[in-house]
């Protein structure tokens, strides 16, 4: 057992041989997904991607739908992100239906991990870092979420290769990686984030292709101006804007310090003791990274703690890339060093690489089952509702923990989220039209779905004529669907 772990320790030292096990790792992952292909909408904004997805097959920005408070049809957005995930989704929604959008995740973090492989490779670095970003747990989860977070990580991925070949190489690669940078604006915000330092460093450095990286980087960009005339009807519109919240740095700090020190080990410090071509940049843009995303205002106190690992660090996928090329020339140059002369820890770095290798490989099998078991509930929740529910009644419901499941396009009127009218409203939507449907999905995972549900019951108590119970139903020990309707009409 010694001898075979030293030596498969000595080969992953084979840049070739650490090749395969990348290849390896990333069959095995894909082979998991479509053996356990994904079964539900997990998340809110997945279902908005989705929705925006199928628009796009339609040609469409907005959708009539009947406002229950006015009774106008008002044209309705059901999705305000930006429109690069739901075009590269739309392909594979129009061939394999919905369950064809969750391919665009698994491409991307296929091209991502083996693209990061390749730069590792061409640098002189090992290929086996690229696991780093597979193991990142938020990265092993998002990959089966239809959303835009791997899918954005591959195009950092893509334009830092390209920069990199373009320092010394042709002008079309530094065009290449600046077009990327900016058409990731299509996906992502943040996305041009981690190439800024670069960048940057670039022109003061007087590299030979800054021209080219100007002017791919407007073109690059011009493509949200475009795409954002075209849907909102102005060049400029954001979902959201960027606010720092000091106040939530305590909170999300430990998970950040998670994210950077555990799931890739070590990481935040190894990676900044890179002293490789273009460290300063490379140092600050990590850094700059987290740093943003550290004092962004975004909460994700509705959700519970283990969620929370998942759904606060998947923000930093896209520069996971960066911590890997940092960390594939600070590790080994650091262990050589301590382990020099000294046996019994070159035995423990053997021990370690492939505890470690072995351990991401173990992931990229065992998620698949493990998310599987829990969306399995997912969609049995989505079947339930979209089952039972009226397509021509209104509609009040606590829409944050339903809006994922329910299909608008099924529906007559645009649901009411309880959280957002007073009981008087909904009192008023009866007279109008004789008819409601209430619909809560109690969750009890967090203190803010704890809260909701006493405020839904106190909504409840107040609505006239009382609403009849019809359908109630337990699904987990967390989460219970209920749903009342009130018919006045008799």
């Amino acid at each position: 057992m010694v001898q075979l772990v030293e030596r498969f320790a000595e080969r992953l030292g084979d840049p070739a041989y650490a090749r395969r096990i990348v290849w390896l790792a990333c069959g095995l992952y894909a082979v998991g997904f479509f053996l356990f292909y994904p079964n539900a909408t997990v998340n809110d904004d997945e279902g908005m991607y989705l929705r925006q997805a199928e628009m796009v097959l339609r040609g469409e920005t907005t959708m009539p739908i009947v406002d229950p408070l006015t009774g106008e049809t008002i044209d309705h957005n059901p999705s305000l992100y930006p429109i690069g995930t739901a075009v590269l989704m739309a392909p594979a929604v129009a061939a394999f239906g919905r369950s064809g959008a969750y391919l665009l995740p698994l491409a991307g973090l296929l091209v991502s991990v083996l693209l990061l492989a390749r730069w590792l490779y061409e640098s002189g670095r090992s290929p086996i870092f690229a696991l780093l970003l597979l193991g990142y747990p938020p990265t092993l989860v998002m990959a089966r979420v239809a959303m835009s977070d791997v899918p954005a990580a591959a195009l950092v991925v893509g334009g830092l290769y390209c920069f990199w070949r373009g320092i010394e190489g042709r002008w079309t690669w530094s065009f290449a990686s600046a077009f990327l940078a900016g058409a990731g604006l299509v996906f992502r915000e943040s996305n041009p984030i981690p190439f800024v330092p670069f960048y940057v460093g670039a022109v003061l450095r007087r590299d030979k292709n800054v021209p080219a990286l100007v002017i791919g980087g407007l073109l690059g960009s011009s493509l949200r101006l475009v795409a954002n005339a075209l849907i909102h009807g102005h060049a400029f519109f954001q979902k959201a804007k960027f606010h720092f919240a000091f106040d939530l740095v305590d909170d999300k700090l430990p998970l950040y310090l998670t994210a950077t020190l555990i799931f890739v080990p070590g990481g935040l410090i190894l990676a900044n003791l890179y002293r490789g071509k273009r460290w300063p940049e490379l140092r600050i843009a990590i850094l700059t990274f987290v740093g943003l995303y550290l004092v962004q205002k975004y909460w994700t106190y509705a959700t519970s703690d283990i969620k929370r690992l998942i759904i606060t660090p998947r923000y930093l996928i896209a520069i996971v890339p960066l911590f890997a090329y940092g960390m594939a020339e600070s590790v080994p140059r650091i262990w050589s060093r301590l382990a020099e002369g000294m046996p019994s820890r070159q035995r423990l770095g053997a021990w370690v690489s492939v505890a470690w290798v072995v351990g991401v490989l173990g992931m990229t099998a065992g998620v698949h089952p493990s998310f599987y078991l829990w969306s399995s509930n997912q969609a049995r929740i989505q079947h339930a509702i979209n089952a039972r529910l009226p397509q021509d009644i209104p509609l009040v419901t606590n829409y944050s923990a339903t809006r994922k499941f329910i299909v608008l396009d099924d529906l007559r009127f645009l649901p009411l989220e309880r959280f957002n009218i007073e009981p008087q409203d909904a009192n008023d939507v009866i007279d109008r039209y004789g008819q409601l449907t209430i619909l809560y999905l109690d969750r009890t995972d967090s203190p803010f779905w704890l809260n909701n549900l006493a405020e839904n019951e106190a909504f409840l108590a107040q609505i006239d004529p009382e609403p009849e119970l019809v359908y109630e139903e337990r699904f987990s020990p967390v989460e219970r669907l209920r749903m009342w309707r009130v018919d006045t009409r008799d």
